[in-house]
């Protein structure tokens, strides 16, 4: 009997340990929904990557306007594609981890994973994101450079809010 207690205790704090630890207050929580960075946006705060960052491209049959947004542990991107003569759009967004010591710094080096994201409604496709790599970063009056090793991304940001 004494054997059998003794399994029972045990098995007891197994289940309360394993209990405990999924509860565990280290987990991140969720990044928000990307379509939120086309949303009203707290004011821009200065030279810190924290916040949210926007780069606009134009073309013939429309305009596509990328957002970015780096937090704690995440980067959130979204894209917004207008098709010319119309004045709705479609909304493509997704979420990476971010590794970086230099969120609230101007100049620094953040690591992520592959972001992409697309999405289609009707005969509109909406697509973008930031392949996976570590990048340099530079802020200069608001506008956020990106460089993988000393070449420059085609696109630099602006920052729009935080």
């Amino acid at each position: 009997m004494s054997s059998l207690s003794t399994r029972a205790a045990t098995a007891a704090f197994l289940v309360l340990t394993a209990c405990t630890s999924e509860g565990d207050d280290d987990a991140a929580p969720p990044p928000p929904a990307p379509e939120t960075l086309f949303e009203a946006l707290p004011a821009a705060s200065p030279n810190t990557l924290r916040g949210v960052w926007q780069t606009t491209q134009t073309a013939s049959n429309g305009t596509v306007e990328l957002r970015l947004r780096f937090m704690d542990r995440y980067v959130i991107g979204a894209a917004k594609c207008v098709v010319t003569g119309s004045d709705t759009g479609v909304i493509a967004g997704g979420s990476i981890g971010l590794d970086t010591a230099a969120l609230d710094a101007a100049t620094g080096t953040l690591t992520i994973g592959s972001l992409g994201f697309e999405k289609q409604e009707g005969n509109v496709k909406c697509q973008g994101g930031l392949p996976a790599n570590t990048y340099d970063f530079t802020i200069v009056d608001n506008t956020l450079t990106l460089t993988v090793g000393g070449a420059q991304l085609n696109a630099a940001f602006t920052k729009i809010g935080d």
